[in-house]
């Protein structure tokens, strides 16, 4: 767990610290993979970590493609997504290994969902043009406020997911290990039982409540991307 500090007045939490830090693992991680990618021989079978993201690339256009999305936006769309998949499943581990899972900051998973959002409304306008703004208006002027709304709602949504789920195995989890700390002092035979049942929480809520997000996450991310692309 990292320590929430101030820096010039500026705020940071634990949260954020360790968010940076993943960011960081990845963009690194990126880089070596880029490395990879350049002195690959494309005209041979490629191996390793080269492999596993190029089937992952693979599937991701593959399904795109089955929703006639515009080629020339492949790139960016497949970028974010695999991206935000991979910082996700950074997220829910760090929990497994003793850290606090940047996503119970709520602005972390907001942001995340603000960027689908600006993603969606971009190929959109892109797409539409003058007629973006004119979908607001229908089917009447007066529809403009829930049409407003309705545009906005899903980052509410992905957001309240995502923070939902990690705020509460973080929760649950500390409740947990206070009653661990409790029974140490009190029942000391009991402690044992708790220390076997503590690893199940984390396999719950790191990886399988986790992973459940995560395809969730990516789900609707591709649907509201499709939606604006068609």
């Amino acid at each position: 767990m990292f320590y929430s500090f101030n820096l010039n007045k500026i705020y940071f939490s634990g949260e954020l610290i360790m968010s940076l830090i993943i960011m960081t693992v990845i963009s690194f991680f990126c880089f070596i993979v880029f490395i990879l990618a350049k002195k690959t021989d494309p005209l041979k079978k490629p191996h390793g970590i080269i492999s596993v993201f190029e089937i992952i690339i693979i599937k991701i256009n593959d399904h795109l493609k089955q929703n006639n999305v515009n080629i020339a936006k492949l790139d960016v769309i497949n970028s974010f997504l695999l991206t935000s998949v991979i910082y996700l499943c950074f997220s829910f581990f760090v929990g497994l290994i003793g850290f606090t899972n940047p996503l119970t900051y709520s602005y972390i998973p907001l942001s995340m969902s603000f960027c689908t959002f600006i993603i969606v409304h971009f190929i959109s306008i892109k797409k539409n043009k003058i007629n973006y703004l004119k979908n607001f208006f229908k089917p009447f002027f007066f529809f403009l406020p829930i049409n407003i709304l309705s545009e906005l709602s899903p980052i509410i949504s992905v957001t309240l997911r995502l923070f939902g789920s990690a705020f509460a195995g973080w929760i649950l989890s500390s409740l947990f290990y206070e009653m661990i700390l409790y029974f140490w002092e009190k029942i000391t035979i009991i402690t044992p039982f708790c220390m076997i049942v503590a690893p199940f929480f984390h396999i719950y809520f790191d990886i399988i409540a986790g992973a459940i997000q995560i395809f969730i996450f990516f789900s609707l991310s591709s649907l509201f991307i499709l939606n604006s692309a068609n």
